[in-house]
């Protein structure tokens, strides 16, 4: 039962310094691995906050975020997710391969989680979730991407690099866009916001889709 209140609280004063090594034992050993889902969903956010050093027999705070990622349950995978996405943990490696796995997560919540857990990352973060779009399978993961990737405003910057590098990575990333028939925020940037290069490509690239509004938008330039 301690434990227990002890995982409802501890969320409450993210502080590494607060934690003895009593209370690491408790969180590393126990409350990750508690039969009670929402137990070991709130227990997430501290084990963030612990320092490397921390440790449990074998296992460490990146060890148990690695198992809570890829919890039965949900609820405990979005809670991991969102305590990565934190100030107070930057993410290793390996962590940062486990969130862009949850990319691809059953659940849309934990999707969109994981897509703006590396959006936090910054360029790094950025770059693998470009990656992933354009290499992913699953429509579904696609989508929740595209509709972060629009949501953060990066899509002048996506269009001002397509321009530079017209066959890049990034015009498979637009590709993506046009192919989901996710065309309004695209063509809203190339009206107002990308430079007459970034126009230019596009039109030369997908001037022809069969997109209706890739279509009137065109047809509108041409008599312009």
């Amino acid at each position: 039962m301690v434990d227990r209140e002890a995982a409802a609280e501890g969320d409450s004063a993210l502080n590494s310094d607060a934690f003895g090594p009593k209370l690491v034992e408790v969180y590393l050993a126990r409350l990750c691995s508690d039969e009670n889902p929402e137990v070991r969903a709130r227990a997430a956010p501290v084990i963030a906050c612990l320092p490397e050093g921390a440790c449990s027999g074998d296992d460490n705070p990146t060890t148990v975020l690695l198992r809570l990622l890829n919890d039965a349950e949900w609820l405990v995978r979005l809670h991991a997710v969102r305590a990565l996405a934190g100030p107070q943990k930057r993410p290793t490696a390996g962590l940062a391969a486990a969130i862009v796995e949850r990319l691809t997560d059953a659940n849309w919540r934990v999707r969109e989680a994981a897509a703006r857990a590396l959006l936090k990352l910054g360029p790094p973060g950025v770059d693998k979730l470009l990656e992933h779009l354009v290499s992913t399978q699953d429509r579904y993961s696609r989508e929740q991407i595209i509709e972060e990737i629009e949501r953060a405003g990066l899509l002048p910057t996506l269009l001002a690099h397509y321009a530079e590098r017209p066959h890049g990575r990034e015009s498979h990333v637009v590709e993506q866009f046009v192919n989901a028939g996710k065309t309004s925020g695209l063509l809203a940037v190339l009206e107002n916001g990308a430079g007459p290069e970034a126009r230019d490509q596009f039109i030369k690239d997908f001037g022809r889709h069969a997109d209706p509004q890739i279509r009137v938008w065109v047809e509108r330039i041409a008599r312009d």
